[in-house]
């Protein structure tokens, strides 16, 4: 990872919505499906760590990541709905 704003190595911190949003905006569908697989399963593996945490323990931080991930997914589906649709319209 280039660029990595402070703090977010250790998932301890708060989830970097804005960089991560960038980051996955640049991969390829494959990658994406892979990396909201991984997120999900870490999400399950660290479920009940540091349960007091109130959002910043790491299985908060990969739920984020997962949603994140999802939503870049939709992203790309509507935009490809709307390119089917315009061409339709012609």
């Amino acid at each position: 990872m280039n660029n990595v704003p402070a703090g977010v190595s250790d998932r301890w911190s708060p989830y970097p919505f804005a960089w991560k949003s960038a980051q996955y905006a640049a991969q390829s569908d494959a990658a994406l499906a892979f990396a909201r697989q991984d997120a999900s399963n870490a999400a399950c593996a660290m479920r009940g760590f540091a349960p007091n945490a109130q959002g910043l323990c790491p299985s908060s931080w990969y739920m984020d990541d997962a949603a994140t991930i999802g939503a870049e997914i939709e992203r790309r589906a509507v935009r490809a709905r709307i390119a089917t649709a315009r061409k339709r319209a012609r």
